[in-house]
């Protein structure tokens, strides 16, 4: 159903005149993003609401702009209905498509969009903050070919998946096509397993041994699994499942998948819960030591970003009712359009519920492109464009999971991408703590295929020294979650590794290398790898880990030598002065903290320089001893010692009076 155009009042014609001349008379617009802008467009919130609501000719623009306070949890009319409303910000003008195509002769002719923040003074002169801008968009009736003013989600008020299927062919063809950065980087492989959906009504769990040739087209399903059951292929329904099954008995997530996937011409379909067996344990390790390849292999990843279980779908038929549509008086051919509630499409993506789940990390990294599936509207994100369905969005987007360094000399490049993950992935929850090595295992082997180091727990064997370097940060209860068996990491996970950790908030893990990291230079690596080995029942992350075997070499130092002040009970990190010491929260909590022996390991140090001040920085890691013959360590924390040079000394005689000079080397086992 196309939106109802309505009028525009003078006002808000004004309004777009003022933008219009603005936009011609600063070209540099386009490019500079958020701009200060004057129009000569003033009104009340008390006018607006006539204007949008109880006039005669209700004017399109201010219907746009009432429904933003109208929902605005300040937004009373009847308290401030006289506080003046005036433009605050234009943030860009974006042209619609090429205007080389076809002469727009006008004022009003030449298609575009721009997002306009407005701002509200009350009576006593405080501003109405606003959440959401408006995006207002421009076009004329004449405007021809694929372009973001042509889309559905600029003209019906009731959204269908037929009429957004040309979008997603453009998106998916276009990158396909055209963008080299998006082809895969492992050998064209497929599933064990694939969801054949040619039958109408049914689809077959078919095994993609037996289809031969080149590996098929299919697209995978990310999804919030949630609390609810949802359908699962076990040992006992693997038959029916390969036989065939009504897509009517799934949840509308899986039936909405199934349904985009034909639209596109697509014949495959991976879902998790159905192309694994979810009661062979050996079969579960199999297929997630693969996710790296079955989602980098994927045409692309539908991700059901807004639904907080398989219950709630894809929004593929969804109201638009923040459309608003209007005729321009004075240019009777020509359409303005607004659209209420439009954000950066990283903050709309990220704020979903599916964004916050552990396992969906690795689906969307390793994805070299992800459609996501919003109440607002889709998001297309490759590793070369990040557009919206609207067109406000239409950028090189923030890279997934890559690698580029490969030499010895820039591993402190490799530790600091390495850190970012780390920091990011902790952020999120998982239902079981016990996954937080098997939700990784996609991104570890995607980097094992490409580093030089061999992966260890979630460090690296060639960037150790800055790996062990991590720290916990969050702030919550140690005692509501060591008594939650869902929320207690695996008990063989070891000390030195982060996964020991709890996650699932964030700042759950952070790193001192990742502050003020780009004014380090020089770093120097105290703490050397001398033997290791990690063993597995069966694939590396996914299966059940059998034993570890840490040991390493540095300076070594008594924890009572060194000055750095320990932390009061309950509060496991102190920041003071040159120093900064975090105690792993599992220790320190409730006194927790070991009675026994501690000894401070130097990891690195650097030179760093901040603002023209210089400084020496020394990592280090703090543990407990607990077998004296082989020297056999826990480790309880870490923390970074800065020593600032003065004016009256050299970084060279800095490094004299730094911690580590002339210290012992000992060789360690850290368990």
């Amino acid at each position: 159903m196309s939106a109802e155009i309505r009028s525009i009042c003078p006002h808000c014609e004004g309004f777009i005149k003022d933008i219009r001349k603005r936009a011609r008379s600063d070209p540099e617009l386009l490019e500079e993003g958020k701009r200060r802008f004057r129009g000569s467009w003033k009104t009340t919130l008390k006018e607006l609401e006539t204007s949008a609501v109880k006039a005669p000719e209700r004017c399109a623009l201010c219907l746009a702009f009432y429904g933003v306070y109208q929902h605005h949890q300040h937004g009373n009319f009847e308290q401030f209905p006289q506080s003046l409303l005036k433009p605050d910000g234009l943030w860009g003008l974006y042209p619609a498509n090429d205007p080389s195509d076809a002469e727009y002769p006008g004022a009003f002719n030449l298609p575009g969009i721009a997002t306009v923040h407005v701002k509200a003074e009350r009576s006593e002169g405080k501003r109405l903050v606003i959440q959401k801008p408006v995006a207002i968009s421009f076009r004329t009736e004449t405007t021809k070919g694929e372009s973001p003013l042509s889309r559905s989600v600029w003209s019906e008020k009731y959204l269908t998946l037929e009429k957004r299927v040309p979008t997603l062919k453009n998106w998916l063809q276009t990158c396909v096509s055209s963008h080299a950065n998006c082809q895969s980087s492992f050998e064209p492989t497929c599933p064990t397993r694939l969801l054949d959906l040619d039958a109408e009504g049914t689809f077959r769990l078919i095994s993609t041994a037996f289809l031969g040739g080149e590996a098929p087209s299919y697209t995978t399903l990310s999804h919030c699994w949630g609390s609810v059951a949802l359908p699962r292929t076990l040992k006992s329904n693997l038959e029916e499942h390969q036989e065939g099954f009504p897509v009517e008995r799934l949840p509308k997530s899986f039936q909405d998948a199934i349904r985009l996937t034909k639209a596109l011409s697509i014949r495959y379909l991976w879902i998790d819960s159905l192309c694994i067996i979810q009661d062979d344990s050996s079969d579960w390790e199999h297929e997630a030591a693969r996710m790296a390849e079955y989602y980098e292999n994927s045409l692309f990843t539908i991700a059901a970003s807004s639904s907080e279980d398989s219950r709630g779908g894809l929004f593929l038929e969804n109201d638009n009712p923040e459309l608003c549509v209007g005729r321009m008086p004075s240019a009777s051919n020509s359409l303005i359009k607004a659209r209420v509630g439009i954000g950066l499409q990283r903050d709309s993506i990220h704020s979903t519920p599916l964004a916050s789940r552990g396992w969906v990390f690795q689906e969307w990294k390793l994805s070299r492109r992800v459609l996501h599936c919003t109440k607002d509207q889709l998001y297309w994100k490759c590793k070369s464009l990040a557009e919206s369905e609207d067109g406000l969005e239409n950028e090189v987007p923030d890279a997934g999971v890559s690698y580029s360094y490969g030499s010895v000399d820039n591993n402190l490049a490799a530790a600091l991408e390495w850190a970012l993950l780390v920091r990011e992935y902790m952020a999120l929850s998982l239902t079981y703590e016990k996954d937080r090595a098997p939700a990784l295992a996609g991104i570890v082997d995607f980097y094992q295929r490409q580093r030089q180091g061999k992966p260890m727990l979630g460090c690296w064997s060639d960037t150790l020294a800055f790996d062990l370097g991590w720290h916990n940060l969050f702030l919550g209860s140690f005692e509501e979650d060591s008594q939650s068996p869902q929320k207690t990491p695996e008990a063989a996970i070891p000390s030195w590794s982060w996964i020991s950790n709890y996650g699932g908030v964030p700042g759950s893990v952070g790193f001192e290398l990742l502050n003020r990291s780009s004014d380090v230079i020089r770093p120097t690596v105290r703490t050397k790898l001398v033997e290791w080995n990690i063993e597995w029942s069966g694939p590396p992350m996914t299966s059940k880990l059998l034993s570890t075997r840490l040991v390493v070499e540095g300076p070594v130092l008594e924890r009572e030598r060194l000055s750095f002040k320990t932390p009061r009970r309950r509060v496991w990190a102190v920041e003071e002065g040159s120093e900064r010491i975090h105690y792993d929260r599992r220790y320190y909590e409730n006194d927790r903290l070991p009675r026994m022996q501690q000894l401070v390991l130097c990891l690195w140090d650097a030179e760093n320089t901040h603002r023209e001040l210089q400084a020496f920085q020394q990592q280090f890691l703090i543990m407990a001893v607990v077998k004296e013959e082989p020297l056999t360590c826990v480790r309880i924390g870490s923390g970074m010692k800065i020593w600032k040079v003065k004016k009256q000394i050299t970084m060279e005689e800095t490094r004299e009076l730094a911690w580590f000079k002339d210290t012992p080397i000992k060789r360690i086992h850290l368990v």
